[in-house]
């Protein structure tokens, strides 16, 4: 019985690169085109390149800057914050469905959907050669300006 243990402890032994081999080369295997999708309907968290905004995040920010205005409402009673904004930036690199993930109210989370529907055409996500839905989202400050004393 002793003797035995040995000699199938090698054999295990043995084996383990064997099947070490064959789990890497499958790891190295290209996807199917049969399992790849044709045409993503829901929009990708993960791509190989990401949508951009053509100038730049920069010039899209100061597109948003010159766009917006503050809301009557909002600055009579003084909200000053953040809305978080969200969309999705479609295959074609156009802004479809934007919503508000975390708004402020008094017609600010409005006025920002506006211009977020003003912004022009994205170069759009990409993944396994081809273009891709993906969500975006954008912080979008409310402030006064700060008076000189």
């Amino acid at each position: 019985m002793y003797k035995a243990i040995p000699i199938l402890f090698s054999i295990f032994l043995l084996s383990i690169p064997n099947y070490a081999q064959v789990k890497q080369s499958k790891l190295n295997t290209p996807i199917p085109k049969t399992l790849q999708p044709l045409n993503c309907e829901q929009p990708l968290f993960w791509t190989a390149q990401l949508a951009q905004y053509p100038e730049g995040i920069s010039a899209l920010y100061i597109l948003i800057q010159k766009n917006i205005r503050y809301p009557a409402l909002a600055r009579n009673n003084k909200i000053q914050g953040t809305i978080y904004a969200g969309f999705i930036i479609d295959e074609k690199g156009f802004i479809k469905s934007p919503e508000i993930l975390q708004g402020l109210g008094y017609g600010c989370d409005e006025e920002v959907v506006r211009v977020l529907n003003l912004i022009p055409q994205w170069k759009p996500a990409r993944q396994h050669g081809r273009n891709v839905s993906i969500p975006y989202s954008l912080p979008i400050r409310f402030s006064f300006p700060e008076e000189k004393k």
